[in-house]
């Protein structure tokens, strides 16, 4: 934990919201937080982080609702796993097994009762443990600066601690995409806010190509580090209002027109018309749901090596997906 946030802290990377974050002032809801003087002489720092705790959650509410107020509120978790995980070394427990965590959780409860406007209410994920939840806030600041990362060259000076973090980071990359990018119903519902499901924000890319900067006797936390094919895409056509999805394809009627392709075959479904051009991958038997506007569908990953029918229905009457993963994206 300690290489990482010091590599974290030499980079700057972590210095997000610093207006909230970071403010030295006393909060006025400061007396709350001597529920926690109890802990403080085996946990040294928690009654010091309930109180930068109260202060942020006073300093948010100070906000217009505007995107400023969205982006602080959302970190707010994240910025907290990372302080408790500099208070509490086992990071193997769940975050309710923390002696303090429920002091501070009923501390920001009472606080929130008692702020009249634009309150930052706390979600709290009780079932992972703190090494996950921290692993998240890591996650977090890669996507929110991830321009700095694809931006790192051989010649930069810091180019080995870069190296360190993004293997650090590419460590759990792959999981945190199984467990938020795959499935039927990651195709209704947006990207976590501390992960990205598109392919090209894979440190994997970046890894490979800094990797002169690997500091000499490092030790990799993953097995090897290639460069990443480009994504398989499913170009959809803004024309194609609907898309139908379902194993084995079929014909509609007179209203769509059906495709049945090994997943990276990609061609137009009827060159010079309005219906698109379209990429499939294979799974079980479909199931139906509501429609879904192709330009609306999100990125999401594919299995190769499958075969899948893909209808455009251009009546709009249904969207039928299978429950397995494939990849529908808007046009570029």
């Amino acid at each position: 934990m300690a290489d990482r946030e010091e590599v974290l802290n030499e980079l700057k990377l972590g210095e997000i919201y610093e207006d909230v974050f970071d403010d030295k002032k006393t909060s006025k809801y400061e007396t709350h937080c001597s529920a926690l003087a109890s802990h403080d002489k085996q946990y040294v720092g928690a009654k010091a982080l309930c109180n930068k705790y109260v202060r942020a959650l006073e300093k948010i509410s100070e906000l217009n609702k505007n995107q400023a107020y969205y982006d602080r509120c959302k970190y707010v978790p994240y910025w907290l796993y990372g302080e408790i995980g500099k208070i509490y070394n086992n990071h193997k427990v769940n975050i309710e097994k923390i002696p303090f965590v429920n002091d501070l959780i009923n501390v920001e409860k009472k606080v929130n009762g008692l702020i009249t406007k634009n309150k930052c209410n706390v979600l709290y994920n009780k079932l992972l443990n703190l090494e996950e939840l921290i692993k998240r806030k890591h996650s977090y600041i890669y996507f929110k600066k991830y321009d700095t990362f694809k931006n790192t060259t051989k010649s930069s000076s810091k180019c080995k601690k870069y190296f360190i973090y993004l293997d650090y980071i590419n460590s759990f990359y792959n999981k945190f995409k199984s467990d938020n990018c795959t499935g039927l119903l990651t195709l209704f519902s947006s990207d976590p806010d501390f992960f990205s499901c598109n392919n090209a924000h894979n440190p994997n890319t970046i890894l490979s190509k800094i990797q002169e900067c690997k500091p000499v006797g490092f030790k990799s936390r993953v097995s090897s580090v290639v460069a990443t094919s480009p994504p398989v895409r499913a170009a959809v056509s803004e024309k194609s209002p609907k898309v139908t999805v379902g194993a084995g394809g079929g014909q509609k009627g007179d209203k769509g027109a059906s495709l049945s392709q090994t997943a990276r075959d990609t061609r137009p479904a009827n060159q010079g018309s309005d219906r698109p051009t379209v990429l499939v991958a294979g799974g079980p038997p479909a199931v139906r749901t509501n429609p879904v506007e192709a330009s609306r569908v999100e990125s999401r990953a594919i299995s190769p090596n499958q075969n899948l029918g893909l209808t455009v229905d251009k009546s709009g009457e249904e969207t039928v997906f299978p429950p397995s993963t494939f990849h529908l994206a808007a046009p570029e």
